[in-house]
């Protein structure tokens, strides 16, 4: 390339170059050109030489735009990380019997020599390193769950150990985080609907019925994998008094024989069992993140938050104001679901605040705690953690990091542990982006995290604790309606602000035709506003859009509202922050939908003005929140499974009597869990000889079996995608005598969990056969009435995205057949006494029930002409029991009208969507954009402690001037990073420039299991560089903080021998699956991402410039 070329590269600002231009010290002068030209109306500009003299970089990183991101911390080539290696060995639980716990087995003389065996593989496999040169320090020896060792290690050896003989894989470790406690919020429209919900006043499971009865966790032990615990707390000081941990059971446990004592030894601490023993109530606790038995968290109360859920127990508590909650004169108690269960806590997150895996917590401390409780031997297992956009139990050839997390939790599962996992707080992958949820075109909508995606856990999707409030306009339409926030993300009460100490006032309300912006008021409305009655309050109705939400409110104050009602201008829900307005007027969101009962009548017509009813006893509910995460998995699998209380929910925090609320799938897991602990022991109690697998298969078939299916604002069922088998219910659970189960090839389960996994229905041939089996352990028949709930999803007002609302498909009534018989239209089915089941309670498969659905042409026509992707065909098939003793029963379905592989991989290029918003044939409503994110490759800078985007201008600009688009000709890296501007010095040393590609930040709508990427040449096409990467999860608008596919790259020019001046091409093929790599037709448009790039090592030459 000629300097002339670069020369005008550089004037153009592109912007790694611009970055170049603006932080570094150092540019080259053209002789001569600085000096007046003849002939031209401009006047020269004299330039002073500042090399070295001033430094311009904090500057230019001030006027980053918000496309720059900040890093978190420093990053450096080859790191020392922590890399889990499996050994080809068998881990121990791979030869434990069934009915034996992990930790008497190693007892045994068999087991003592299965562990010895490992411990020898293990030995050989660090002498080898040795052997090899290479420098490691050993963090965990794992023999249970898996045969491996984790040692932190430089990941230029990575290669080397991968190709020893004993090695089998290896998985560099992962950081998993809890999701954040969230607002809990629920809005739409149309109809009163009231769901179950049996639960304290602090939206904890009420179950003191049944611990009234002796069901109170007693004898069960659930591990709850969090960031630790404040045990001194009131919660925790009523020790249960039948026990499964006894102090001498863990002081008597051989210490070596936990994954616990290595990391206190790889400290210089000896660590015994009497050491992690706390009390009766908490048996063990220890620290896997900080390496020692001190659980108490620093960084963060969501671990003492769950662990009261599952099992606190105080006589009084307070409210998030500190003050105590009281029914008359009387103290009201705090309790946990099960107030007797024992509590093994295991902290998985640091609290090291120099550490960079703050807020997270890695594979090898989750692997080792997940070691420890099946030594120990626990019952139930509370994992409030996880990654968006989960894979399932998929085996995929070359994937190492996927084998070791399918072994580790297939191993807890294979020991009967029930594992209860938060489903994720990440809504649907497309809500809160520009079209409100997923595009019609775009059906793969689910973001469930892993580890509850894996097979064995249960996935617990999130329903309010609370009821739900909403208004009556014009005496007739339910408006359902979201309470603002402040910018701590505080809600605010609309009720409360517009009523005060009364229970009900009428207002007057008036619909502006537009966005709230001062034009909208029209010298009427204004008049309206201006000579309102004294003690009149005017409610305003604006649409979402053209300004921000804090300027509307502004602006209607100023025009004298009272109060703003903001209606969605897309499909969804607008999570609304006020910022920092002061004193704010009150302020809610609803849905488009809602917006248009407010704004039009039944024909059509605009509603000026109307009347709104407000009743503090207008309360509906509860709801499904709408964080809570949908499924389906990629391999179409149903998660999340069950719904349990989430939202709003009251429990511990550290201080001695210290509570608060908080809302997530991170609270519904632990009160699953503790409903769970509850369930096992009655069954336990029932059948003492039961193995744990047996045990666990049974709670997880009851569970499903009773759950309730809760139905959404509009009376219409929420899909098994959002709420899975339905609402835990704790009296269905303890008096019913029958349940469901499945057989082999249901669903990817292995315990008869009853839920029925379709598959993809790519022939659309649109019949659906489905068949399960019913179990009656009691004395008595009992009698059902067959029902079916079949559905399929609805489109928006607007026709562009879908709904997230059920279409009902009733046209072909199903097929029931009972033991090979149909039933007739109105028949019922009598399941008698001892049916499904034998005298031991083992499945007998001998009561089966078979369904056949079947979609008519004019349905099939509907999903055709309304989702050119295909779309889910979905619901329940529920047994309602003739006698009121006997709960109904239920069991989801999911399958797929359509070819499940068939929808688009990415979503549009920064560089397409720069050309649309270039193009003025577009309107604002026309013009295309991104559904979730626009791909575009990152360029590390500063040390990585920026990312800044390739080929886009990197600095804030003029919103009047032109602008300037990103274009894939800008896009440029060097090589330099050296900064040295010392206090004191004479000169500055600034090289600090755009140095590498630190990531393609991927607009990916669908997981892929594999990403492959290549870097040529682009002028003689030789390959330069070719690798792949694994379980690449999607992108997701997460309620509006979106986040991108993140694929790391960390390629640097001079580590890749790249030439100054040349032009280079990365290739990027996205995989739905990863065996369609071998198929030439799966690598399209839609799974492609190509761009060039330049390499530039010269300093930018000043050629001229004037001032005009």
């Amino acid at each position: 390339m000629t300097k002339k070329i670069k020369r005008a590269s550089c004037l153009c600002l592109t912007a790694v170059m611009g970055i170049s231009l603006a932080a570094s010290g150092a540019f080259a002068f053209a002789d001569g050109k600085n000096g007046k030209t003849a002939g031209t109306r401009y006047e020269s500009v004299a330039f002073e030489d500042v090399t070295g003299k001033v430094d311009l970089s904090g500057v230019a990183m001030q006027n980053f735009s918000s496309q720059v991101i900040e890093n978190a911390g420093l990053k450096v080539k080859n790191e020392t990380k922590t890399v889990i290696v499996r050994l080809e060995g068998d881990s121990i639980i791979e030869s434990v019997p069934e009915d034996t716990e992990v930790g008497d087995y190693l007892n045994t003389y068999t087991g003592g020599r299965a562990l010895k065996k490992i411990e020898r593989e293990q030995t050989n496999f660090l002498n080898s390193l040795s052997s090899l040169g290479v420098k490691y320090e050993v963090v965990y020896h794992y023999t249970n769950v898996i045969n491996a060792v984790a040692i932190k290690v430089n990941t230029q050896y990575l290669t080397k150990i991968k190709k020893l003989d004993n090695v089998k894989y290896t998985s560099v470790s992962q950081t998993f985080a809890y999701p954040e406690a969230v607002e809990s919020s629920s809005s739409d429209t149309s109809g009163i609907t009231t769901n179950p919900s049996n639960v304290y006043e602090t939206g904890i499971y009420d179950s003191s019925k049944w611990v009234g009865e002796g069901y109170d966790g007693s004898g069960m032990t659930v591990a709850v994998l969090d960031t630790g615990l404040d045990y001194t707390h009131t919660a925790f000081q009523n020790m249960p008094e039948t026990v499964a941990f006894t102090k001498d059971y863990i002081k008597n446990i051989d210490a070596s024989k936990l994954a616990a004592t290595q990391l206190s030894a790889v400290n210089g601490v000896s660590l015994s069992g009497e050491d992690v023993y706390v009390n009766a109530k908490v048996p063990f606790a220890y620290d896997y993140a900080d390496g020692d038995n001190d659980v108490y968290p620093s960084y963060s109360q969501h671990g003492v938050h769950v662990a009261g859920i599952v099992a606190g127990e105080a006589d009084r508590y307070t409210n998030s104001e500190g003050e105590w909650v009281m029914n008359g004169n009387e103290y009201i108690p705090f309790r946990g679901v099960a107030p007797k269960a024992q509590l093994v806590i295991c902290k998985v997150f640091t609290d090291d605040f120099e550490s960079k895996d703050l807020g997270g917590a890695t594979s090898e401390s989750i692997i080792a705690a997940l070691e420890d409780c099946v030594t120990l031997g626990v019952d139930v297992i509370n994992m409030s953690l996880g990654t968006s956009a989960g894979f399932g139990t998929v085996a995929i050839e070359g994937d190492d990091e996927g084998a070791a997390l399918n072994e580790v939790y297939g191993s807890v599962r294979n020991k009967g542990i029930n594992l209860i996992c938060a489903a994720s707080n990440d809504f649907s992958s497309g809500s809160g982006s520009a079209f409100g949820t997923n595009l019609a075109s775009n059906p793969d909508s689910g973001t469930v995290g892993s580890p509850s995606t894996f097979t064995g856990a249960v996935s617990v999707a999130s329903i309010n604790g609370q009821q739900a409030p909403y208004m009556l306009a014009n005496g007739k339409s339910i408006i359902y309606y979201q309470d603002s926030s402040d910018a701590n993300g505080v809600r605010n009460n609309f009720i409360e602000q517009m009523l005060g100490s009364a229970n009900s006032k009428t207002f007057r309300y008036i619909a502006l035709n537009g966005t709230g912006q001062a034009g909208n008021y029209t010298p009427e409305i204004k008049e309206k506003l201006k000579n309102k009655q004294p003690d009149e309050k005017i409610i305003v109705v604006v649409r979402r859009g053209g300004n921000t939400f804090q300027n509307k409110i502004t602006i209607a104050e100023e025009m004298g509202a009272d109060a703003i009602i903001v209606r969605n201008n897309v499909a969804g829900q607008i999570g609304m922050s006020l910022g920092d307005l002061e004193d704010p007027i009150p302020a809610v969101s609803v849905t488009m939908d809602a917006g248009e009962l407010l704004c039009y009548d039944e024909n059509g017509k605009w509603i000026s003005e109307g009347e709104i009813e407000l009743n503090k006893s207008y309360l509906a509910g509860p709801f499904m929140n709408d964080y809570s995460s949908w499924g389906t998995t990629p391999d179409l699998q149903i998660k999340p499974e069950i719904t349990s209380h989430g939202g709003e929910i009251t429990s511990a925090v550290s201080g001695v009597d210290a509570y608060t609320e908080m809302s997530g799938t991170s609270m519904a897991s632990p009160n699953l869990a503790g409903f769970v602990a509850l369930l096992r022991g009655k069954i336990h109690r029932e059948h003492p000889e039961w193995t744990a697998q047996a045990l666990t298969a049974r709670v997880n078939q009851i569970l499903l079996s009773t759950a309730v299916t809760v139905f959404d604002q509009d009376g219409k069922p929420y899909s098994p995608r959002k709420q899975g088998a339905g609402l835990a219910t704790l009296d269905h659970v303890f008096t019913t005598s029958a349940f469901l189960y499945t057989g082999e090839g249901a669903n990817k389960e292995v315990d008869g969990r009853p839920k029925y996994e379709l598959g993809d229905d790519a022939a659309k041939k649109g019949v659906y056969n489905i068949t399960f089996y019913v179990a009656n352990s009691g004395d008595t028949p009992l009698r059902f009435k067959p029902d079916t709930l079949f559905m399929t999803e609805s489109l928006s007002s607007d026709g562009l995205a879908v709904a997230e609302k059920a279409h009902m498909l009733t046209d072909v009534k199903p097929v029931w057949k009972v033991n090979g018989t149909t039933l007739a239209d109105d028949g019922e089915i009598e399941v008698p006494s001892g049916a499904g089941v034998d005298a031991n309670g083992a499945n007998t498969n001998d009561f089966k029930i078979e369904v056949t659905l079947t979609l008519s042409d004019a349905e099939k026509n509907y999903i055709d002409k309304s989702f050119v992707n295909g779309m889910f065909v979905e619901g329940f098939l529920r047994l309602l029991s003739t006698d009121e003793k006997q709960c109904g029963l239920t069991l989801p379905f999911m399958g797929f009208y359509g070819d499940w592989t068939a929808a688009p991989m990415l979503d549009y290029s920064v560089f397409e969507v720069a050309e649309f918003e270039k193009d003025p044939n577009y309107t604002d409503e026309t013009r295309p954009s991104e559904q979730i994110w626009a791909t575009q490759a990152y360029a590390t800078y500063n040390n990585d402690r920026y990312s800044v985007p390739m080929g886009s201008y990197a600095y804030v600009q003029n919103e009047n001037a032109d602008q300037i688009y990103a274009e894939e000709e800008h896009s440029a890296i060097s090589c330099f990073d050296i900064f040295n501007a010392a206090y004191g010095q004479e000169s500055y040393t600034n090289y600090v420039t755009a140095n590498g590609i630190r990531a393609l930040y991927a607009g990916l709508l669908r997981n892929a299991e594999l990403v492959t990427y290549d870097l040529y040449d682009d002028i003689t096409g030789e390959l330069i560089l070719q690798d792949r990467d694994y379980r690449l999860g999607k992108a997701h608008a997460s309620g509006g903080n979106t986040v991108p596919a993140n694929v790391e790259l960390d390629l640097y020019p001079s580590d890749l021998g790249l030439v100054n001046n040349g032009k280079y091409r990365l290739n990027f093929h996205f995989y739905f699956k990863a065996e369609d790599e071998k198929n030439p037709a799966k690598q399209t448009d839609d799974n492609t991402f190509s761009m060039t790039f330049y390499v530039d090592y010269e300093a930018p030459i000043l050629a001229d410039s004037r001032i005009r």
